[in-house]
């Protein structure tokens, strides 16, 4: 009988894979397959919240955190590409946002901005310019300043790019002063699942677009005193509205329009 060449060439192809891996790499694991290994990316971690306290993801310093009481120092604090995780509790202020953070709130949190009434610095809880392009904010229950906003892009600032998902923007009292608010010059917004609340409002909307690019998805506009349409599309910077895609909100409660046209 011929003498078999099984195991000589199951000597060659074991010689071969250790040829083949990659230097450093475990036995037998060929350049793909370590490749692969290499560049598999880990799941993102979960948020980790405290309550009554702002913790800041530092993007550039690989995760480092830092806890503190108030968005104020928060914010002061933030870089462009951070993130704010916001524990629950009640955090009474009012912000601008001129850095492209990402927010995240847990539930509960809510920035209270009701304790302030509006004046020329202070028309809103959260002011939004251009240098928060690109940022997020999503979780948070926003309570709007006296006879104010809850959220507005500040006239003349470019925001774009901005995402805000399943908050809750709650007019309190107010009666007049839309809840949120985009400006002219502001472009590329998306609402999604958000809850707007103004039960007093009478002679204001819940959302108020003058923007251009704007996305306003499955969010739910709850009952307002008055007849006045939820949503109000104005003509934006170039002097057209068809840019604005409604698609799957629900209007609650009583008979106001949901969407109206400014002519």
């Amino acid at each position: 009988m011929a003498k078999s060449n099984h195991g000589s060439a199951v000597s060659a192809f074991v010689h071969a894979q250790q040829e083949a891996r990659v230097e450093g790499g475990p036995r037998g694991i060929g350049p793909f397959v370590s490749e692969f290994a290499r560049n598999k990316t880990q799941p993102e971690p979960e948020p980790d919240f405290t309550d009554g306290v702002i913790t800041v993801v530092k993007d550039e310093e690989g995760g480092v955190t830092l806890s503190f009481a108030t968005f104020a120092e928060a914010l002061a604090y933030s870089d462009d590409g951070d993130t704010l995780q916001v524990g629950a509790g009640v955090y009474n202020e009012v912000i601008d946002l001129d850095e492209s953070v990402t927010i995240l709130g847990e539930e509960g949190a809510i920035l209270d901005g009701s304790g302030f009434v509006t004046e020329i610095d202070t028309t809103s809880t959260i002011e939004l310019f251009d240098g928060f392009s690109g940022g997020s904010i999503s979780g948070l229950t926003v309570k709007a300043v006296q006879d104010g906003n809850a959220v507005v892009t500040i006239t003349g600032e470019a925001v774009t790019d901005v995402t805000l998902e399943g908050n809750t923007f709650d007019a309190g009292d107010n009666t007049t002063g839309p809840l949120v608010y985009l400006n002219p010059d502001a472009d590329s917004f998306v609402f999604e699942s958000n809850v707007f609340a103004g039960t007093a409002l009478t002679g204001s909307p819940l959302l108020g677009i003058e923007a251009n690019n704007v996305q306003v998805l499955n969010n739910t506009f709850g009952e307002v005193a008055g007849t006045y349409p939820k949503v109000e599309i104005f003509p934006g910077s170039d002097g057209l509205t068809s840019d604005v895609e409604l698609a799957g909100n629900i209007g609650l409660g009583d008979g106001s329009v949901l969407y109206g046209l400014y002519v």
